[in-house]
């Protein structure tokens, strides 16, 4: 390695505080990830640079817009492969208006269990939209304006609590933390999301959930392992808010959750992604063969112009997922092809911007 990028590793490697790890999970509305999981030898270059395979609740729990994953091939793969487990979930927060901790703790163990009973592990539960499926006065959320299980912030935040508290109790060696959709709250008065919807509705700011959440779990003697940022590149690159003009910058959102997770001692995961449509959004399932490969062509330049701005801005995630929701990847494999998911990971792995000291290499 020639000296000036040995240089320029070492002092991102300053920078973070240690190198970053990667993470990866496929979409549970395009192909099913089975072949992945059959078949690890065909994408060995991107799954020996991994630390963690995240998989949607939706997939493990039979719903039937979601392609499902086989709890005993996910067990063999991760004993095959080494790699941690991530489950998603968001399902049942909103929901219910009494015993509400309780009763989004069951379900979560019950949608978990079959990993267990297969002989695999679940290293962390990345809870989706947590707070915003239950904060009253948001209607533009994840579960739109049902009216069920809406709370004020302080009662969000304790429910939030319970569930850590419940998970805790019998799966102690699971991590868990809070993914957000950051875009669309304001950080705070002076740092706004590119939307910024939640906020203006409800009237938070997501620094003031942060600290709702982690007081209530502080009064339990428990903590957040870890958060993660869902901010794909779309919105990130905007220079003023579509939706209240304001100048906006996504450097300085990152930074802000960057500089908090810091702060208190929580590991900041961020994914990295780009919505397929442009300029927002994603395909429908009809798309023509032409609009699916525009799709992957975008998700893919966007991804890579997301670890290019990361890298000039100095932000530097203990955990990068590369993630997609979307129905664009259309395939999983094969590894050669760059409009799949795991072709165009493996372009994420060699971009320029992932200093080689950086990358994991398992």
């Amino acid at each position: 390695m020639r000296l000036p990028a040995m240089l320029l590793s070492a002092a991102f490697a300053c920078l973070a505080g240690g190198a970053v790890e990667f993470g990866m999970a496929p979409s549970h509305i395009a192909e099913s990830p089975a072949g992945l999981l059959k078949h690890p030898e065909q994408w060995r270059p991107v799954w020996k640079q991994l630390a963690l395979f995240k998989v949607y609740d939706a997939q493990l729990s039979g719903k039937s817009w979601a392609k499902p994953v086989d709890p005993a091939l996910l067990t063999a793969f991760l004993h095959r492969t080494g790699l941690r487990l991530g489950v998603e979930y968001g399902d049942r927060f909103g929901h219910f208006r009494e015993d509400a901790g309780r009763r989004i703790a069951a379900d979560i163990l019950r949608t978990i269990r079959p990993i267990h009973e297969a002989g695999g592990t679940v290293s962390s539960l990345h809870l989706d939209g947590a707070v915003v499926r239950m904060l009253s006065g948001v209607r533009s959320g994840p579960n739109g304006d049902s009216g069920k299980g809406r709370f004020d912030l302080p009662t969000a935040a304790r429910v939030v609590a319970e569930v850590f508290s419940h998970i805790r109790r019998s799966r102690p060696e699971i991590r868990i933390g809070l993914v957000v959709n950051l875009m669309n709250y304001d950080w705070s008065e002076t740092v706004p999301g590119a939307l910024g919807r939640w906020t203006a509705e409800s009237g938070v700011y997501y620094r003031e959930v942060l600290a709702a959440v982690c007081s209530e779990l502080q009064k339990n003697g428990d903590r957040l392992d870890f958060l993660e940022v869902d901010a794909p590149f779309n919105y990130y690159e905007l220079r003023r808010s579509p939706v209240t003009g304001k100048p906006f910058s996504g450097g300085a959102l990152l930074k802000a959750i960057r500089d908090w997770c810091r702060d208190h001692d929580v590991t900041f995961h961020l994914v990295v992604n780009c919505e397929p449509r442009e300029p927002f959004g994603d395909y429908p399932d009809t798309m023509s063969p032409d609009q699916a490969a525009a799709g992957a062509a975008r998700f893919r330049q966007g991804g890579l112009a997301y670890l290019a701005a990361l890298e000039r801005e100095g932000i530097r995630p203990d955990l990068i997922v590369f993630q997609s929701w979307y129905r664009t990847p259309v395939r999983n494999l094969p590894l050669s092809d760059p409009d799949s998911f795991t072709g165009t990971v493996l372009r994420f792995l060699k971009s320029p911007a992932l200093p080689p000291a950086e990358r994991n290499s398992r």
